[in-house]
């Protein structure tokens, strides 16, 4: 079991490919009023280019944070990944480890309400909004992940049901933290801020 985690591991080589892929098909180089329209709106990923020198520095205390998860194939254009794919994702993160989990709605309500998030968990990594609106049953869900054992973390690297990377960022939204999943269609990227969550009334 040991082997086979350690043959399907996040490589340095799948890390560089990503960072260099986001780099230049979000020009992420060039200045924002440079950039092409279609591209502008999906600056907040460029911490992403980022990737081969960040590190990870794990808080001092745990947290449960939001993000967006997004399934990347090999060779397939990271836009149309972006707008095909997003969803959202936990990140439970501390001095003892990691845990990432995607949200998968379970009715069109619940459809609805993760779609709310994603709305307002967008405005925060666009720099536009300081904290994620959530409704009160997803506060409650959240809270049931402050018992859960978390991986441990080893420069930057868990065994987890995918074998993960994380790595500490920073981007338009402040500090955050992007987890690298190795997938077997290709990879699973989530980007998540460090921000605080507010209740919806």
């Amino acid at each position: 079991m040991l082997m086979l985690w350690a043959l399907m591991a996040v490589s340095d080589a799948t890390v560089a490919d990503l960072a260099k892929r986001f780099d230049t098909e979000l020009e992420c180089a060039k200045p924002e009023d440079a950039r092409r329209v279609g591209i502008r709106v999906h600056r907040y990923w460029c911490p992403m280019a980022a990737l081969p020198k960040a590190t990870f520095a794990a808080p001092k205390a745990r947290r449960t944070l939001l993000g967006v998860t997004v399934a990347l194939r090999k060779g397939a254009p990271i836009v149309d990944a972006i707008l095909g794919s997003t969803d959202l994702a936990i990140l439970v993160v501390g001095p003892e480890g990691a845990l990432v989990t995607s949200l998968t709605p379970s009715d069109e309500r619940e459809k609805q309400e993760l779609g709310r998030v994603v709305f307002s968990l967008g405005l925060v990594l666009k720099g536009k909004a300081q904290a994620v609106e959530i409704p009160a049953d997803l506060s409650g869900f959240l809270k049931s992940f402050d018992a859960k054992p978390l991986h441990p973390v080893k420069a930057g690297v868990y065994e987890a049901k995918l074998p993960s990377r994380i790595y500490s960022v920073k981007g338009s939204f402040g500090d955050g933290f992007v987890v690298v999943e190795q997938a077997t269609e290709g990879a699973r990227v989530n980007l998540f801020p460090v921000a605080p969550q507010t209740v919806a009334k």
